[in-house]
């Protein structure tokens, strides 16, 4: 249970800044939910079924998170245009069904063989990944509610806009932009989460992927470096670099 130890003080920081600023306790279990059957857990599966080698866990569910976005988003495009919205949930029962029912596809259900991670490195990813939310917290949540309560907080610029492009998504595809008839959206972040509204709260507009952004960026650690700051050190500059949400 203590190699699980560092992913759960990190989930528990990210989980804490949302309820801390008002992200209700049931949207946040629902959104862990759909974020983990809908997207982490087929992606991982289709990934494990792609990639040759194992290398470690955190690579493969980083990187499957990753290719559950991308999947996500393609079954997006294709269920809205076909007006199919309300089933957009099929993708991943029928990606979790095939590796279920195949057998050559079980196998990807357990793997053996991961490279264990040192717990300097799986702490040293954690400390980036809480710092990083803490920043977010501080400079994003904390100042910009949803609706502001006094003169010194305002509501984030874009948040009305991103609403309407969610909302348009339900509906359109590809996306014109709802205040300008005829106009093609290129903006497609948040367009495949809208099959569940839900799981959708004004709160993620910070999107939580970023935290899956950072794990990729360090996930391939064991073939790059043999220092247990590596993958600490490659998260950090994503934050360094790109400090937004």
């Amino acid at each position: 249970m203590r190699r699980w130890t560092p992913a759960a003080v990190a989930f528990a920081v990210v989980a804490a800044a949302l309820l801390s600023t008002g992200t209700p306790l049931l949207d946040v279990l629902r959104y862990t939910a759909y974020a983990a059957l809908a997207v982490v857990l087929p992606g991982t599966l289709v990934y494990r079924a792609l990639r040759r080698t194992p290398h470690t866990l955190v690579e493969d569910l980083a990187m499957g998170a990753a290719v559950g976005l991308v999947l996500e988003l393609a079954a997006w495009f294709a269920f809205v245009s076909a007006g199919a919205e309300r089933w957009l949930w099929v993708w991943p029962a029928a990606v979790i069904a095939a590796f279920l029912a195949v057998p050559a596809l079980r196998r990807h259900w357990v793997v053996r063989g991961y490279t264990p991670v040192p717990a300097g490195w799986a702490w040293a990813v954690t400390a980036v990944l809480a710092g990083f939310t803490a920043y977010l917290w501080d400079s994003f949540l904390r100042r910009n509610p949803i609706l502001p309560t006094t003169e010194g907080q305002a509501q984030y610029i874009d948040l009305s806009f991103q609403m309407s492009i969610a909302g348009a998504a339900k509906h359109q595809a590809p996306l014109d932009v709802p205040q300008v008839a005829g106009s093609r959206c290129t903006t497609t972040g948040s367009a495949s989460r809208t099959w569940a509204p839900r799981h959708w709260s004004a709160a993620s507009t910070c999107r939580p992927s970023s935290c899956a952004s950072r794990c990729r960026r360090c996930a391939r650690w064991p073939s790059c470096s043999s220092r247990w700051w590596g993958g600490g050190s490659a998260a950090g500059r994503t934050w360094v670099w790109a400090p937004r949400c």
